[in-house]
C-alpha cells in the first residue's frame, strides 16, 4: 500500500541538542566520574526508552529522569548532582540533524507528531523553516506518546487511512510500537546504531527515506 502522508517525531529525529553529551560529560567529571561519551549517549538513550514521559514534562519529571540516568551508570543520584544536571541541560540549543535536508526530496505531505510543549510550532519555524501539516504536540493535545490515541488523532488530521501513513521516529517504545498499533508504517531512525539487530524498517539516516517512498 502506497504512503500518502509522512509524520515525524521531533526530538532526536529532526532536531537534537548537540551539546548534551558534552555537558553531561563535564558534569560527571566535575563530580569525579569518568564515563566514556559513547556510554553516556547509550545510557541516556536507554533511559529515554524506559521512562514514561508525561504530556507536559516539568522540572520534577526531569529530575526523576536524571536520577534514573545516573542509576543506569551506577552513580548515586544525589540531590546536588541531579540538580546540577538539570541546571546545565535545561536550556541547551536545539538544532536540525544534518540529514534533515533529505526531507526536500520527499513528495508526500509532511507532518509532525511529537511529545513537546506548546512552543512546538515556534521551535519548528525557528529551526527548520518549512511548513508541516498537521503539527501535533503532546501538551496541546493533553496526550503523550506512546498513547495510541494521539496517533489516531494524527491519522484523522492527515485525512487518510492510517495504513497510508508512515511515522518516522527514533524510539521503539514511543514511536514504533504505537504507530504500528494503529496501522501506520513505522520506521526507526537509528543514527548511532543502538539497535543493529532490528532489520525491519530501520534506517541510520533520513537520507535513506526518499527511495522508500518514491511514488
Amino acid at each position: 500500500m502506497s504512503i500518502e502522508h509522512i509524520l515525524f517525531d521531533v526530538a532526536d529525529t529532526l532536531l537534537h541538542t548537540p551539546d548534551l553529551v558534552v555537558v553531561l560529560d563535564e558534569v560527571l567529571r566535575e563530580a569525579g566520574f569518568s564515563v566514556p561519551r559513547v556510554e553516556i549517549r547509550r545510557r541516556h538513550k536507554m533511559t529515554r526508552e524506559a521512562v514514561l514521559f508525561p504530556h507536559a514534562p516539568d522540572r520534577s519529571f526531569y529530575e526523576q529522569f536524571n536520577a534514573r540516568f545516573l542509576e543506569s551508570l551506577g552513580i548515586s543520584p544525589t540531590t546536588e548532582l541531579v540538580g546540577r544536571i538539570h541546571e546545565r541541560c535545561s536550556n541547551l540549543r536545539w538544532t536540525p540533524h544534518e540529514d534533515v535536508e533529505s526531507l526536500a526530496a520527499l513528495s508526500q505531505p509532511l507532518g509532525i507528531l511529537s511529545n513537546w510543549d506548546r512552543s512546538l510550532n515556534e521551535r519548528l519555524s525557528q529551526t527548520l523553516g518549512r511548513t508541516f501539516s498537521p503539527i501535533i504536540g503532546s501538551e496541546a493535545m493533553d496526550l503523550a506518546k506512546p498513547d495510541p490515541r494521539i496517533f489516531e488523532h494524527a491519522a484523522e488530521a492527515c485525512g487518510v487511512d492510517a495504513r497510508r501513513i508512515a511515522y518516522i521516529g527514533d524510539s521503539v517504545r514511543l514511536d514504533m510500537a504505537p504507530a504500528r498499533r494503529v496501522g501506520m508504517r513505522a520506521i526507526l531512525v537509528d543514527r548511532f546504531n543502538f539497535f543493529p539487530w532490528v532489520a525491519r524498517d530501520r534506517v541510520t539516516s533520513l537520507g535513506a527515506l526518499p527511495p522508500l517512498f518514491l511514488q
